[in-house]
């Protein structure tokens, strides 16, 4: 069938060197071409007429994300480190949010899940409630008000912050200073310049022992690559 196919392509080719006034000679080189192209085709090993030869995909490269001073939940030296580079006014982060509390439940002693900041510059109410986050956590309270925040990130205004704040029962002279601080800022500004390091432009994205998985994805996918650290691979992060 193959050699029917080239034939075919050198009929075609050969009337269209006709009637362009092609020579003999580059004709020739033409049909040689077209050859070579099957060739490679049938190295590739193509089953059925029309299949491509599958190409597994590249693993993730491994990155090294910066995690000291980051707040983080699970086991310190857990098998896994989930770092989630997040956004409190993303509705993908928060959706995603039921999704890692998922994978600390199922693996309590062998999954650590860390927070970093990256506020994109389309939500504007984004970065003071990174700030808020950050102060809470002076207080010992930041996975607190993370959960909070997400819980109705509609309202994300200094005073509704504020509010979050008194109902966690936080020293309010002492949140109030910590939230203002050019030491909160610096914390941030660290955090979406390592992001840009990493190449994690969007919200959420998340490194997986080093390893790059973007965005609010099933909870299947996360689980395949816990997994898939949790047999056998060198722990990273």
């Amino acid at each position: 069938m193959r050699q029917l196919g080239v034939a075919a392509v050198v009929v075609l080719a050969f009337g269209a060197g006709f009637w362009t006034g092609n020579s003999y000679g580059g004709l020739r080189e033409r049909v040689a071409q077209i050859e070579r192209d099957f060739g490679e085709l049938k190295e590739q090993g193509a089953g059925a007429p029309g299949a491509r030869a599958a190409r597994p995909s590249a693993p993730a490269a491994v990155r090294k994300v910066d995690i000291e001073g980051a707040p983080s939940r699970g086991p310190a030296r857990g098998a896994v480190t989930v770092v989630e580079f997040t956004d409190y006014q993303c509705p993908y982060c928060r959706r995603v949010q039921g999704t890692v509390q998922r994978l600390l439940d199922e693996h309590p002693d062998q999954v650590r899940h860390v927070v970093k900041h990256n506020p994109l510059s389309i939500h504007p109410q984004a970065p003071g409630a990174a700030k808020a986050a950050i102060a809470a956590g002076k207080q010992g309270k930041f996975w607190e008000m993370h959960k909070l925040i997400f819980a109705d990130p509609r309202q994300l205004g200094d005073d509704d912050l504020r509010e979050r704040a008194r109902v966690l029962g936080l020293d309010m002279d002492r949140f109030e200073e910590d939230f203002a601080s050019d030491e909160t800022a610096r914390i941030i500004a660290a955090d979406q310049a390592e992001a840009r390091r990493l190449g994690a432009t969007g919200t959420p994205a998340f490194f997986i022992n080093g390893r790059l998985l973007s965005g609010a994805q099933p909870y299947e996918a996360f689980k395949a690559r816990v997994d898939e650290e949790l047999g056998g691979n060198d722990v990273a992060g």
